[in-house]
């Protein structure tokens, strides 16, 4: 009896290890992804185009998730 308990308490925690641990990832850009521009094409633009980021404080946003990757955007 005692031995059957063991035996159910092993394999409770064994179970209970593999769950917890999971085996997803978040994926987070270090810096600017490079773009060719044989890919994206010339801007061919008459106005002059700039971006502001006038935000203080910056906060990741999921975008998109595919299985268990999730794509932050900030």
């Amino acid at each position: 009896m005692v031995r059957s308990l063991t035996l159910v308490f092993s394999l409770l925690m064994a179970s209970f290890a593999l769950l917890s641990s999971g085996c997803s990832h978040v994926i987070y850009p270090r810096g600017p992804i490079p773009v060719k521009m044989d890919v994206v094409g010339s801007m061919d633009a008459k106005k002059v185009v700039s971006f502001v980021n006038g935000v203080t404080e910056s906060k990741l946003t999921l975008v998109a998730t595919k299985g268990s990757d999730k794509y932050f955007a900030d």
